[in-house]
């Protein structure tokens, strides 16, 4: 499941999906939510792109993509939530700490940083783990 954009740049059995779309697998549900930049030039609203929360075994996890805090979120839960702390073009740990205080997760992993030259380090995740006031683990990255 992708977005159209996306999809133009894989092969294979791809399915476009678009904000509110959802999929069943076998036991496995996913549904596409919002995920946009509210207040910074990439991944506009209506580039259409989107998180997933995939929903498995009675427990949910909700990957943001990439996005700031965005209204929408209010509305979402899920006991993992998997989000960016980057800062170029995503949200910075400061903005994932209002998405965790909206999602309620039951943990939060940071992602998006230390992984290109222009995106914040270690030191963003650590920011985000003080501020989300949920628990959070950040994951070693490796090579």
């Amino acid at each position: 499941m992708t977005t159209s954009s996306v999809q133009k740049q894989v092969s294979g059995n791809v399915r476009t999906v678009r904000p509110g779309d959802t999929l069943t697998i076998g036991d496995v549900g996913i549904r596409a939510v919002p995920a946009y930049n509210p207040a910074k030039p990439f991944h506009p609203k209506d580039a259409g792109n989107v998180g997933f929360i995939i929903t498995m075994n009675g427990e949910s996890i909700y990957h943001t993509g990439d996005t700031e805090f965005i209204e929408e979120m209010k509305a979402l839960t899920a006991d993992i939530l998997l989000v960016p702390v980057g800062g170029k073009y995503t949200s910075d740990a400061d903005n994932a700490a209002h998405i965790a205080g909206a999602v309620k997760p039951k943990l939060a992993i940071p992602m998006h940083w230390g992984t290109l030259n222009d995106v914040a380090g270690r030191d963003a995740a650590e920011r985000f783990k003080k501020l989300a006031g949920v628990p959070v683990e950040i994951l070693v990255q490796e090579a």
